[in-house]
């Protein structure tokens, strides 16, 4: 069962990926290589949508685990950016393998005690990864208001009564999930033309039949998380 430590520390993960432009991110992704902590994608990185993975580390035992090595040593990434988040001084940078970045949460904030490379991935893989998010039901309810923006609405507030109040975070909820669908349909677009583009520059291999099906897969889930926001108006 999982900690309050680890769940804290997952929650801080995606605020901190939301913070840094990754607007599509989640938790609980799954991922070609198992389950991964906290999992984002940038929108206005071009067509190819740069992505972070972040696995949560709340013991030794947990960072030298089989699945933690498993998803080091792969061909496969889980992102452009791999990083390992802990709390401070539990992991030190250099005991972190070469591919992937360490975050320390002091209490406070997080700190990026060692940046981690840039990866290739290919458009397979990434088209990959993107299925996998889709897949993963919490996306559907990914939309929610950050701390961040808490804050900013509790000091925008001040001065609102309590009716008032609650009916402005209910528009500021509503707001950003009409965002989030409408940067995750911009975003598949985009993938969409970049692997045909890819496919008739010679640059990759790509079965145009499974790219059809990929097509008849986004429009559903899309329809989906439409029909789930529909029903919680």
């Amino acid at each position: 069962m999982k900690s309050k430590l680890h769940q804290e520390l997952q929650d801080k993960a995606e605020n901190y990926l939301y913070n840094k432009g990754y607007w599509i991110c989640g938790q609980e992704v799954p991922m070609p290589l198992g389950i991964c902590d906290a999992w984002g994608m940038k929108r206005e990185y071009g067509c190819e949508g740069e992505t972070m993975a972040i696995e949560v580390k709340i013991s030794r035992t947990d960072f030298r685990s089989r699945s933690q090595k498993y998803k080091e040593f792969s061909s496969t990434p889980l992102g452009n950016y791999q990083y390992v988040l802990c709390p401070s001084g539990l992991i030190q940078p250099e005991e972190c393998h070469k591919e992937w970045g360490l975050l320390w949460w002091n209490g406070e904030r997080i700190i990026n005690k060692k940046k981690a490379p840039s990866i290739e991935m290919t458009a397979q893989q990434k088209l990959d990864v993107l299925i996998y998010f889709l897949n993963n039901g919490s996306n559907v309810n990914r939309p929610k208001l950050m701390p961040s923006q808490e804050k900013l609405l509790i000091l925008t507030n001040l001065n609102l009564g309590k009716e008032e109040a609650i009916m402005n975070k209910d528009k500021e909820i509503k707001a950003l999930k009409n965002m989030w669908l409408s940067d995750l349909t911009e975003l598949t677009q985009k993938i969409r033309l970049y692997l045909v583009n890819q496919h008739e520059a010679g640059k990759i291999e790509f079965n145009l039949a499974r790219l059809d099906d990929f097509n008849q897969f986004i429009d559903a889930k899309l329809q989906e998380i439409k029909a789930k926001y529909k029903e919680e108006e």
